[in-house]
């Protein structure tokens, strides 16, 4: 044997033996990386499901009740505070179908203020506007039912008394009363937004391809220093990325069309009607 034979000999064993030592060491890094993409995938899967259920359960608990309860408070108010002018002004004494129509309806928008202040996550503004609603509803009463004192004694200031109800509910009651609505549409929209929002079903799909472009890049990897086409596990591994981030897809495309449908169908009519009724 020729010493130049002798050489490549050493040279290919050499080489060979890096491989074996280098080989071990290269799987352990290909399978950790996969390993990590995939753990990135659950955690980005649950938090897409975490938070797509968050925006279904603030509309359903907060945002829609909200709503209703906002426009029961100004159609109470704006009722209660007819009622008393009605039946102050009008000539004669109060009938009592018209008083009992303003304790009915104050009592209404006091049970809606209660409900309100009581909802979860209420906003640092609405509650300001329910503080100023309930301590000028005070105020208010006080007005009206010193107007009616006045009234039953013929005293013509009672007039006067009823004017200033009418100016507090008509400038400072209704006013907040109308913020409360308006930020409780507001948030109503917002959730419908998040929840039929398509950043995370982009999220999902990015962090899916990444993993399977990992799982590919190792399976290729393994064909070449195993010299085995298919490796059963990395195989197994890559078709239940592909099941399950589909799945978790077509199910995020279905809930994204219920939620679009909801506010298509719900929402939006009940905020239509909210508002007529606040401005009739």
């Amino acid at each position: 044997m020729s010493l130049t034979s002798s050489v490549e000999q050493e040279a290919r064993t050499r080489t060979k033996a890096r491989t074996a030592i280098a080989t071990p060491d290269l799987l352990r890094l290909a399978s950790f990386v996969v390993a990590l993409s995939l753990v990135a995938l659950a955690a980005v899967s649950d938090g897409v499901v975490i938070a797509h259920r968050r925006s279904v359960d603030a509309i359903l608990q907060q945002s829609s009740t909200l709503v209703v309860d906002a426009q029961e408070l100004y159609v109470a108010l704006a009722a209660a505070d007819a009622a008393a002018s009605t039946g102050l002004l009008r000539p004669g004494a109060e009938t009592p179908e018209l008083r009992a129509s303003y304790h009915d309806n104050l009592e209404t928008a006091g049970a809606r203020l209660v409900a309100i202040a009581a909802g979860q996550d209420v906003s640092s503004s609405t509650a300001v506007s329910v503080e100023t609603v309930n301590t000028e509803l005070q105020r208010y009463a006080g007005l009206v039912e010193q107007a009616r004192a006045n009234n039953l004694q013929g005293f013509p200031v009672g007039t006067a008394y009823l004017r200033d109800a009418s100016d507090l509910m008509q400038q400072t009651i209704l006013p907040a009363a109308d913020a409360v609505y308006s930020d409780a549409a507001h948030d109503l929209d917002q959730h419908y937004r998040d929840g039929t929002g398509r950043s995370r079903q982009t999220a999902l799909l990015i962090v899916a391809g990444i993993a399977l472009v990992l799982l590919v890049a190792a399976q290729i990897l393994v064909a070449q220093r195993s010299r085995r086409l298919l490796n059963p596990g990395l195989l197994t591994a890559t078709f239940l990325v592909i099941v399950l981030a589909g799945a978790s897809i077509v199910l995020l495309e279905s809930q994204h069309r219920s939620l679009a449908s909801s506010r298509t169908d719900g929402s939006e009519p009940l905020i239509y009607a909210s508002a007529s009724r606040i401005l009739l």
